[in-house]
């Protein structure tokens, strides 16, 4: 009984701290804390899930780069009929535009997820200005070395974003009105240069990158690949919730 007193009371301890650091907005508290709640996101199975997060004090700004799924994660059927006469299903294929459209909604609504979940989970005001760059891994077709391609950039005020009505956007047309940079041709894997980019192989940097490369519930269940951009975010879980 003394062993899980002793437990209990450690862990009380790690938590209190975890909501001090957080409540005093350092770096590493605050980037756990952002991990979290994008841990929780639900995307379909097939989707990646890494993320990684920094934060920047002085600025009050979040950093976020997060892996994008490939195109082989976009469905290739559009419908599928049953045709009682013959018993059998009639399958109709997306055409290729079709297809690349869909793709190029699903790079553009998971940026703009990402940082809608991150601004309505910032319950203290601690993130004034958030940048997220999206990216594929993949190979270079000129080379045949791996790859590792930014499709999507955005940075943008708080205020800015709030003003927005997701709900009514089209993510194209929002992103250009943020002043995104967003691949023309993301099914070809066309990348652009990131807004802005965190040196993450920095030393100095290490503690925000350790953390954010453990990403709790990564193996959720998902569904659905039509629009991400709308689902509904999870509930933040403040520091002191973080460790049941």
């Amino acid at each position: 009984m003394s062993r899980e007193r002793e437990r209990v009371r450690r862990q009380h301890a790690v938590v209190d701290q975890m909501a001090r650091d957080f409540a005093e907005g350092k770096r590493k508290a605050v980037a756990d804390y952002f991990s979290g709640v994008l841990a929780v996101q639900r995307y379909p199975s097939d989707f990646p899930t890494g993320v990684k997060v920094a934060y920047l004090p002085s600025d009050r700004e979040l950093r976020i780069d997060i892996d994008l799924p490939l195109m082989p994660a976009i469905p290739e059927l559009e419908s599928a009929e049953y045709l009682s006469t013959k018993k059998e299903l009639k399958y109709k294929k997306l055409t290729a535009a079709a297809r690349n459209k869909l793709y190029q909604q699903v790079v553009a609504q998971m940026a703009l997820r990402t940082l809608r979940c991150v601004f309505a989970a910032d319950r203290e005001g601690l993130v004034g200005e958030a940048a997220c760059n999206g990216y594929v891994d993949t190979t270079d077709t000129a080379t045949g070395q791996d790859a590792h391609w930014c499709l999507v950039s955005v940075q943008v005020l708080r205020a800015d974003f709030e003003r927005l009505d997701l709900a009514r956007v089209d993510p194209m047309d929002c992103l250009a009105y943020l002043h995104a940079k967003i691949s023309k041709t993301p099914e070809k894997y066309q990348p652009v240069q990131p807004i802005i980019e965190y040196p993450w192989d920095d030393l100095h940097y290490a503690e925000e990158r350790n953390s954010a490369a453990s990403r709790p519930g990564a193996a959720m269940s998902r569904a659905g690949v039509t629009n991400v951009l709308l689902r509904p975010v999870a509930a933040p879980r403040r520091p002191n919730d973080m460790l049941d």
